[in-house]
């Protein structure tokens, strides 16, 4: 396999600036942004698993998606 070729339609640059971004997230965010958009957990479960109120998970998730893209397309972070 090409080493260089990009992991699932996303290029090495996108990838990389995606992981800055993510790291950028306050903690909490993160967890939540990660388990319910990137492995597809519903809020539900990440709330049970992270130990936290679904609405936090639900706010978290929407806030860490709005300061992602604003991070990524250069928007201004509303969240």
């Amino acid at each position: 396999m090409d080493e260089t070729a990009p992991t699932g339609g996303i290029s090495e640059e996108d990838r990389l600036a995606l992981a800055d971004a993510m790291a950028g997230l306050p903690a909490d965010q993160r967890a939540c942004v990660a388990l319910c958009l990137a492995d597809g957990w519903s809020h539900s479960d990440a709330a049970e698993a992270l130990g936290l109120p679904l609405g936090t998970v639900k706010s978290h998730v929407a806030r860490g998606r709005a300061r992602l893209l604003a991070a990524l397309t250069g928007g201004s972070d509303d969240a």
